[in-house]
């Protein structure tokens, strides 16, 4: 959960592009969501195999520098990019910002046969505490409702305390066919209500785009 959940400073600057090491998608990179009302480009959209973008090697990078007290953790309820069959799967990933919210969205398209959400957060690590640098990060997560949509959906919303600083991730995700496709709103306070909204406007557009 870690690489999904600690490298929330702010998304780069604009300009992502497509990682050079894998063919563009077209359907994914038109089945990514517009700006919503309010918000702006922060990255992206960058496509190309999941495990080469830019956004997915920031994350494995924020994992390598943190140590948990529970380092099985680390990627619990999350696509592991570090699997040869998911980080080599086509993906589109954009991003957009606020002064009081992040919202981004990746779509994966995974091997058919072999697509799947990943299992939820296990209860083990639902709470558990990271050293990233000299700062000691508290992680809980709460599981919660997740719109009924594709063929699999999940939602929860994780608080992220230390340092001074605590920010809430809501994380959603939904299968369409052979596409994980997955929603983090990053902010001081994520309402479930907020979260659900947010996936099913992602979830719609994709529904129509990916056939």
């Amino acid at each position: 959960m870690l690489a999904g959940c600690a490298a929330h400073d702010p998304p780069p600057a604009a300009g992502g592009r497509p990682s050079p090491s894998a063919t563009p998608t077209s359907g994914l990179a038109a089945a990514l969501i517009p700006a919503p009302p309010g918000m702006r480009l922060a990255y992206g959209p960058e496509y190309g195999a999941y495990g080469s973008l830019q956004a997915t090697q920031r994350g494995l990078a924020a994992l390598r520098q943190a140590k948990l007290d529970r380092p099985q953790c680390a990627m619990s309820g999350q696509l592991d990019a570090t699997v040869p069959e998911i980080g080599k799967a086509p993906a589109a990933v954009v991003a957009f910002v606020s002064d009081k919210l992040s919202i981004t969205q990746a779509l994966v398209a995974l091997p058919p046969g072999k697509a799947a959400l990943p299992p939820p957060v296990a209860k083990e690590c639902r709470s558990y505490h990271a050293t990233i640098g000299d700062a000691q990060v508290r992680y809980t997560t709460e599981q919660v409702r997740a719109p009924r949509l594709g063929a699999e959906s999940r939602a929860f919303v994780t608080t992220t305390s230390g340092g001074g600083r605590r920010l809430q991730i809501g994380a959603g995700m939904v299968r369409h066919r052979n596409v994980v496709m997955t929603i983090l709103l990053v902010g001081s306070t994520i309402k479930p209500a907020d979260l659900r909204r947010n996936i099913a406007d992602a979830y719609e557009r994709l529904a129509k785009v990916v056939k």
